[in-house]
């Protein structure tokens, strides 16, 4: 009688103890595999010299956030940070060499106050460092645009060698990036130091009752995180020779205005992909209505953009846009008793003459009135206004059809004229009821 022999495989040890890090390499080898097929010159020396300078950034301020993660907290403040380091280095230098050591540490100096000052209120308030670290890049980010709203300043052309310069072949930012992990994770690995940031984050309240003192760790995580985010603002610097940061704000800030619409490419570049007549309009509706502009104003200059949309529409209107304008009277045919749903209608067929008219100024402009011409509650809109509105509308796209400019122009104008009385009563009634109101 034989007896079945179990043969037990144990993984070796250093499998054991480090599968994340094992799990990470084989990722990493996945990732080179799929490459090496896309591309024969992926795995080529040059192509890793690339690779390997171009994430310098990202290992830097990746050094502190690991920091700040594994103490139990996290670092929201690191990109504004580095936005007003990198600022500060390229407008505080100005191309004078001799301002390049001084303000080279004063800039790591105010990294680290920065980290201190988000250990501290972490410390001192009792609030959590996602709070703490949100608000404080909101500063940061007020201070860089109180100091500059574009890239200021630049860089002289010695202090490029940061970010371009070889040693022994490989790129002196991205060495001593490398320099840098090697140094933390032997901390972390080794020294007592790194063991009570384990701690820390693991239990914050274990590690306060066998005596870890959790404010000068705090202060040491931080601390750090400020001065990686603000050796990155001058690796950044050195790159660009001027914010990089500072030009990707002044980006959002044209697209917030309207000026133009920015795309995010996938690799996190931004492009100006074309102007946004509509973001445009939207901004100057505000503008129009925090500057007291009267109801009677907004109205007269409808008209006299209205009018000419109605003109131009006649003489230059395609096949499309007639087929649109149709399909709109006949939605608001279907409509007409739900008068939210009919007013927009109505909206559209104005904005929809003023497409057909292919001018993309008149377009805008109407846009940006349109919040006083179709109010979202039209008071005064009866089922017989609507029925005459229909009817108006029929016989405007009648003229454009026939192509009749002189005779839709003057349609036009006869109905805005309508509108516009409209308007400009329920206005002067509500002001007649708000003194009313005020009235002792």
């Amino acid at each position: 009688m034989t007896e079945a022999v179990g043969i037990r495989v144990e993984r070796p040890s250093w499998l054991r103890n480090n599968v994340g890090l094992a799990a990470v390499l084989v990722l990493i080898g996945a990732v080179c595999a799929v490459g090496a097929v896309v591309s024969d010159r992926f795995l080529s020396f040059n192509n890793f010299l690339n690779v390997f300078e171009q994430t310098t950034d990202l290992a830097l301020v990746s050094i502190g956030q690991t920091l700040a993660i594994l103490s139990g907290g996290i670092d929201l403040s690191v990109g504004s940070l580095i936005s007003l380091t990198s600022c500060l280095t390229s407008g505080l230098i100005n191309n004078d060499p001799d301002r390049v050591i001084p303000v080279v540490l004063a800039v790591l100096a105010l990294g680290t106050l920065v980290g201190f000052a988000n250990a501290g209120l972490v410390v001192v308030l009792r609030v959590h460092p996602l709070i703490v670290t949100l608000g404080m890049g909101a500063v940061l980010q007020g201070v860089t645009l109180l100091y500059a709203l574009g890239p200021v300043g630049r860089v002289p052309r010695g202090f490029n060698f940061l970010a371009y310069g070889r040693v022994y072949g490989l790129p002196l930012g991205a060495t001593i990036a490398v320099l840098l992990c090697l140094l933390i994770a032997l901390m972390l690995r080794y020294l007592p130091l790194g063991r009570q940031v384990y701690a820390l984050g693991d239990d914050a309240n274990s590690a306060r009752l066998v005596g870890l003192r959790r404010t000068w760790i705090l202060m040491l995580v931080y601390g750090t995180s400020g001065f990686c985010c603000a050796a990155t603002g001058l690796y950044l610097a050195a790159r660009f020779g001027v914010s990089r940061i500072v030009a990707r704000d002044a980006l959002r800030t044209l697209q917030a205005l309207g000026i133009a619409d920015i795309k995010m490419g996938k690799g996190g570049g931004a492009r100006v992909a074309r102007g946004n007549p509509r973001l445009f309009a939207e901004a100057l509706a505000v503008q129009l209505d925090l500057t007291g502009v009267t109801v009677a104003e907004i109205m007269d200059a409808q008209r006299a953009i209205e009018t000419l949309a109605a003109e131009l529409a006649a003489e230059h209107a395609t096949a499309a846009d007639h087929a649109r304008l149709r399909c709109l009277l006949d939605e608001a045919e279907a409509i007409i008793d739900d008068t939210p749903a009919y007013t927009r209608s109505c909206r559209d067929f104005h904005l929809a003459v003023a497409e057909a008219s292919h001018n993309r100024v008149l377009v805008t402009q109407l846009i940006s009135l349109q919040h006083v011409s179709w109010p979202a509650e039209n008071r005064t809109l009866t089922p017989q206004v609507a029925r005459r509105v229909l009817a108006v509308h029929r016989e405007l796209f009648a003229l454009i059809e026939m192509r009749d400019a002189a005779g839709a122009r003057r349609l036009m104008d006869d109905h805005v004229k309508m509108i516009r009385a409209r308007r400009v009563a329920e206005h002067d009634q509500d002001h007649d009821q708000d003194e009313a109101d005020h009235c002792c």
